[in-house]
């Protein structure tokens, strides 16, 4: 139950999506592990998977998750909607996970998202754009099946403005001025 962001750039870029990962403040950035998004991309594109703490949740997050978690309503509801003991420890797990980086973050003063936006735009105006997809995945993010729901194009001004990333969208990053 976690949001996985990926990061579509022509291929010949691929090296400067690496260097803006490297050394941000816990980002990881690998290669796309689930073919079904890959295939959402351009042909020409190199996909990445960027991520924090395992997901990406804190980069797409237009509020912070709840600060604390109620492990036993939690739990309980999960059951009654019928999950596996499994399902519901991870997605328990998860949620605690999600409420430490809240406390983390609100102690820095400094939002992550923010900072990600702002290396996402700048990584797009180097090399005249790039593509974003996101999605909430429920089951293993490496071989669930996803689709997109369509595709629109914004500015890197608008997503610097802090334009929502819609999910199951393929998102087009281009310059403002490419769209005039």
């Amino acid at each position: 139950m976690c949001y996985f962001l990926s990061l579509g750039i022509a291929a010949c870029f691929r090296e400067k999506v690496e260097e803006t990962g490297r050394g941000r403040r816990g980002l990881s950035v690998a290669p796309a592990a689930n073919p079904s998004v890959v295939a959402l991309f351009p042909r020409g594109d190199a996909v990445f998977d960027v991520t924090r703490g395992g997901c990406s949740c804190d980069l797409v997050a237009s509020e912070p998750p709840p600060r604390a978690v109620d492990e036993a309503r939690l739990r309980e509801g999960y059951r009654k909607q019928g999950w596996s003991a499994a399902k519901i420890e991870r997605a328990v797990r998860q949620a605690a996970l999600h409420a430490a980086r809240s406390a983390e973050r609100e102690a820095s003063g400094e939002s992550i998202a923010e900072q990600f936006r702002e290396l996402v735009a700048n990584l797009a105006e180097r090399t005249g754009g790039v593509r974003l997809f996101v999605h909430m995945f429920d089951g293993d993010q490496t071989c669930e099946h996803v689709k997109s729901s369509g595709q629109v194009t914004m500015s890197i001004n608008e997503f610097r403005g802090g334009a929502e990333l819609v999910e199951d969208v393929l998102i087009s990053l281009v310059p403002s001025k490419a769209l005039r």
